[in-house]
């Protein structure tokens, strides 16, 4: 789940750390971002105090350990001279070496536009999530994400306004490396970077294949009391909404509390590696999960993400709910069939701001997701735990 500690590399990690991060500028036309022969113009991590990014030397090379604070909206970054990549885009890729101590961390990595004095030309930032393209361990594993794959339209929160704004991601501008995390747990969330290049073209076949979907015949653990491998959590409008852990879980010590606003669409979920759930979708398997609401009367629609095209399927938890809707500080159990959710996922585009339809793919499923069934609700506070997947007759 999501102290500041400096990472020392073993005898053993050294012999490790001389393959991989063997790269140098220039290689095979690769554009340098961050090597040990092109260092960073400046560094910073946020929440501070909380975060923090710090830079590393052993035997002629460099990294970056970064420890992000895990139940606040964290990240770093790492500048550069402004890079005009846009000739980059089309066939090129973002490549870098990363590790962390805790296998399956995850975050999001991209870049960050410099800001203009024209209007528009905010600080927009790009990213993916690092988990998408390799799965982390404690040994330094190469990521390659190709830059095609980047949102078209960039996002940053504006402090005067205390909302995401988006706009046209202007690749000619780009000025930072960046890495974020949505608040997900106490502690801290620990992982390093290093030689970061891009590559002019890459070969689609030879990206790093990610372990396939297990298929699911038994309970299968979203949440109950610790998050799932690989887990992760986030809330939408950044920066507004926010789930985190709380005390005192239907199961255990803890459950998650999620916060979301009621003057826009919100929402939040929880992650975990992906699961193929299209077995247990066809033999009468369910959704189950207990709420309890902050104040009472809160309405959520609670349903899955897949990860094939990051479209959801959801339906409002009322007809699966004792009494409709949920109470005040009182636990209730929500038992949705997996065969009542539409067969179709709708994904957010905001470029064209309309839904796109997508099949949904059961062998994919990566989030639980829940939101406020859009605006105007009186309240959209409540408390989940025990969020799992159950075969039929358990």
């Amino acid at each position: 789940m999501k102290t500041t500690a400096k990472f020392l590399l073993a005898a053993a990690g050294l012999a490790a750390l001389a393959g991989p991060l063997g790269l140098r500028a220039g290689t095979a036309g690769m554009l340098p971002l961050y090597t040990a022969n092109h260092l960073q113009m400046y560094a910073y991590a946020y929440p501070s105090p909380g975060s923090t990014i710090t830079p590393q030397k052993a035997d002629g090379r460099y990294w970056m350990d970064l420890s992000l604070k895990g139940d606040a909206w964290s990240g770093a970054g790492i500048g550069m001279d402004m890079q005009d990549l846009s000739a980059w885009v089309a066939k090129g890729a973002l490549q870098f070496w990363a590790r962390a101590p805790q296998a399956g961390t995850d975050f999001q990595i991209g870049f960050v536009q410099a800001k203009g004095f024209r209007p528009g030309q905010l600080a927009f930032q790009v990213t993916l999530p690092v988990g998408s393209y390799a799965r982390l361990t404690p040994q330094w594993t190469k990521v390659v994400i190709p830059l095609a794959d980047f949102p078209r339209q960039g996002s940053r929160f504006d402090d005067k306004t205390q909302q995401s704004v988006s706009g046209t991601f202007d690749w000619t501008r780009v000025q930072e490396v960046v890495v974020a995390r949505a608040p997900g747990g106490p502690g801290q969330v620990r992982f390093s970077l290093a030689d970061i290049n891009l590559l002019p073209s890459y070969n689609p076949a030879s990206l790093p294949k990610m372990p396939a979907a297990q298929a699911a015949s038994g309970e299968v653990d979203f949440y109950a009391g610790a998050m799932a491998t690989g887990g992760y959590t986030y809330a939408y409008p950044e920066g507004k909404a926010q789930v985190k852990e709380a005390a005192g879980g239907y199961h255990d010590a803890h459950c998650l509390e999620s916060d979301l606003i009621t003057s826009a669409w919100s929402g939040g979920a929880i992650g975990r590696d992906p699961v193929d759930l299209s077995r247990l979708h066809d033999d009468g398997g369910t959704l189950r999960a207990w709420v309890k609401g902050q104040y009472g009367g809160e309405v959520i629609a609670l349903g899955f993400t897949d990860k094939t095209h990051g479209g959801a399927v959801r339906l409002n938890i009322g007809p699966y709910l004792k009494g409709g809707s949920m109470d005040r500080g009182q636990w209730k159990q929500v038992v949705i069939p997996l065969s009542a959710f539409p067969s179709q996922g709708q994904k957010w585009d905001e470029a064209k701001q309309q839904n796109e339809t997508f099949p949904f793919d059961w062998k994919n499923v990566q989030e639980v997701m829940w939101d406020n069934d859009g605006p105007g609700k009186m309240s959209s506070s409540f408390f989940i735990d025990g969020i799992k997947v159950m075969p039929k007759g358990k």
